[in-house]
């Protein structure tokens, strides 16, 4: 079943690179990643996980073309903001560490002034034990000239 919908993914995928090329514009954009994160909560609420794993894999690969093509509005950040948590989440529950902190590293190269985002990676790392590593962490977010919370 799993196979089908990854190929009925990569049509779609295939179809919004096409239509991106041609240029959307910004609430075009905002509709299509919009439907995908409602699939991938519906898909978590359906409890398929694998499923939504694709779809915020997905979602990532969108956002980071995006990313890179324009100017971005904070609705729209703060939205793929979402975007990361509900995907290291869904890996958190599988179990994934490596990738979470995979995701947690990307996420934070995204949003480096995003301090939910460090400070959530610094608590995974601490109930790890990885005492270091959190502090680390802290260290790093310390040291970012701006940062979204005092």
């Amino acid at each position: 079943m799993l196979v089908g919908f990854r190929t009925s993914y990569i049509l779609v995928l295939d179809v919004w690179q096409q239509r991106w090329m041609i240029g959307p514009s910004w609430s075009e954009q905002y509709v299509y990643e919009t439907l995908f994160v409602v699939l991938a909560e519906f898909e978590e609420r359906c409890k398929e996980p694998e499923r939504a794993r694709f779809i915020y894999n997905l979602l990532l690969i969108i956002f980071l073309q995006g990313e890179l093509r324009i100017c971005i509005k904070s609705l729209w950040r703060l939205r793929n903001s979402m975007i990361f948590k509900n995907y290291i989440e869904i890996e958190l529950q599988l179990g994934n560490i490596d990738r979470c902190r995979k995701l947690y590293e990307l996420y934070l190269e995204w949003f480096p002034e995003n301090c939910y985002a460090w400070s959530k990676y610094a608590e995974l790392e601490r109930s790890l034990a990885e005492t270091e590593l959190a502090r680390t962490i802290f260290e790093l977010a310390i040291s970012q000239p701006a940062l979204d919370m005092p």
